[in-house]
């Protein structure tokens, strides 16, 4: 790769400038997640599994990724501890990660990760809410969760908010 190409990749960066708004007004702007326990606990590896899958997650989400660059969950396990010049050890007691950006570095890979971001996401049953769990947390509601103030009330506004949405969009799909 030539260094002009390098210079031009490197100055559209901008780790700022983020490939979509943030759908959520109340999201909170992080640099970073700290999270200790009160006494030892277990993890099992479907529960890590599913912990990785969020936080890449929430790395991946349009939102979270510079539009002139990649964002990548890099560092997922033991925590190591740097002791120079030996090896590093690691604390299996301690869970870490953390990730990574950058601008692109070729022409080929900003095509490639554009190519990428144009497909639509791949459908996850596990975590798509479909209109039917949205229809039937509002029917475990009744006709009006308006008449108290409770948390619950609060989920069914926004289970309503979220099935007028998958209703809208369904239908300008279909009309598409």
């Amino acid at each position: 790769m030539s260094d002009a190409i390098y210079q031009k990749l490197k100055a559209a960066y901008n780790p700022s400038e983020r490939c979509a708004e943030c759908p959520d007004p109340d999201a909170s702007l992080l640099r970073a997640m700290e999270f200790s326990f009160a006494l030892p606990i277990y993890l099992t590896q479907d529960q890590q599994r599913r912990l990785h899958e969020l936080l890449a997650e929430i790395v991946d989400a349009p939102w979270n990724e510079p539009v002139e660059g990649v964002h990548w969950l890099a560092e997922w396990g033991s925590k190591p501890h740097w002791q120079e010049p030996k090896e590093p050890t690691f604390d299996d007691e301690v869970l870490t990660g953390a990730s990574c950006a950058r601008q692109f570095v070729a022409d080929t890979e900003r095509a490639r990760v554009m190519e990428r971001r144009a497909k639509p996401p791949k459908p996850n049953p596990e975590r798509d809410v479909t209109i039917e769990a949205l229809e039937f947390i509002l029917n475990w509601f009744g006709p009006d969760p308006d008449t108290d103030g409770t948390e619950g009330v609060k989920l069914a506004r926004k289970c309503a908010r979220a099935l007028a949405a998958l209703r809208e969009a369904k239908a300008i799909a279909r009309d598409a």
